[in-house]
């Protein structure tokens, strides 16, 4: 005979401020308290007693997302905070929208231990399995040469090209005042253009092993190529060429895109041909009106560097337009337009 027995789950669970599975910790600000309720995470205002926000990592409660460890960035200027789970995963989360941003999968248990650089560059995690975890805190990342390869940029503001054959970082770039958010590179592989909090686009050429000489490092894959000032002073949130490499769309976390053309070798050149004649003809007239301090950089610009001048950033990079939006709603068509149209986009 066989005998049947009634199972109880629980079915909901309320007013928990706090798990015994996990320690408290502040919030990077050093104002608010982050605390573990079970498979969520409560941001706590000390002034108020109450819960100002809260983090969930999936809509359903569940025990195996139950908060095992917090940790927040030590860094006051960083919003960057990061939960361990009792199922080994771990989840990065903005603190300002309590948004989760990536999910880290490399523990086979429960997540018991996590604590960031001093940069927030770097996030150290130990679990029950008995493994420690170094995580490079990347937010984004392109292949080159034909997947061979891997350009990153992270939250220490820098940029490193990787080769995936050798398994080994073969040039670390820096210039950024501040952390590296978003990189992209255009179909033909001529450049790579990063930004970041700073209000500067920084450019790069992309080197080939047929272009280097001799006197210069195999290594050096990536040649800095010039800056380009950005309209909107919020941090780029993401950097992205269309198809055919002709435009370059820079979404901020504002609410505005900027569009810029990319301009072909030909263009390039006769653009910085009228660049050098328009400052030759400034120089001589200002020699004409009696200042001779000018005489000598008449003569530096000789025909030859005329005819074949240097190519600046500012010749190749052009700003076409600024699309702005007053709702992120609005934003979101205009991305899901950029990403459909740009790529058969006619340049003027």
């Amino acid at each position: 005979m066989v005998k049947s027995y009634l199972r109880y789950e629980p079915g909901l669970a309320f007013g928990v401020i706090a798990s015994l599975d996990c320690k408290i910790t502040y919030d990077p600000s050093g104002l608010h308290l982050l605390a573990p309720a079970l498979d969520n995470l409560a941001l706590w205002n000390l002034k108020q007693g109450l819960a100002s926000k809260t983090f969930s990592p999936s809509s359903r409660s569940s025990h195996t997302l139950a908060v095992t460890s917090v940790a927040a960035s030590p860094s006051s200027s960083s919003t960057s905070i990061a939960s361990g789970h009792a199922d080994g995963s771990i989840r990065l989360w903005d603190c300002e929208k309590a948004t989760c941003e990536a999910t880290l999968n490399g523990h086979k248990s429960a997540v018991t231990a996590l604590r960031y650089n001093h940069l927030t560059s770097l996030l150290a995690s130990g679990g029950k399995d008995c493994d420690v975890i170094l995580w490079d805190v990347v937010t984004d990342l392109v292949f080159l040469d034909s997947g061979k390869k891997l350009v990153t940029c992270s939250k220490d503001k820098f940029i490193r090209v990787w080769d995936l054959e050798m398994q080994h970082c073969i040039q670390i770039v820096s210039g950024h005042h501040s952390e590296v958010w978003s990189l992209d590179v255009d179909q033909k592989e001529r450049f790579l253009v990063s930004g970041s909090a700073d209000t500067e686009l920084r450019f790069y050429q992309i080197r080939t092993n047929a272009e280097m000489v001799e006197n210069e490092s195999k290594w050096e894959i990536l040649k800095q190529f010039g800056e380009i000032q950005r309209q909107n002073k919020d941090r780029v949130a993401t950097l992205r060429f269309n198809k055919s490499g002709s435009l370059l769309a820079c979404q901020v976390a504002g609410k505005s895109v900027e569009i810029y053309r990319v301009l072909d070798d030909v263009e390039s050149m006769r653009k910085a041909k009228r660049r050098l004649h328009r400052k030759k003809e400034k120089v001589m007239a200002k020699a004409m009106a009696g200042d001779n301090e000018n005489g000598g950089l008449v003569d530096s610009l000789s025909s030859q560097e005329l005819q074949h001048p240097t190519v600046a950033v500012s010749d190749t990079f052009k700003l076409l337009q600024t699309l702005r939006a007053r709702k992120f709603a609005l934003l979101h068509s205009v991305l899901m337009f950029l990403k459909l149209v740009l790529p058969h986009y006619p340049c003027p």
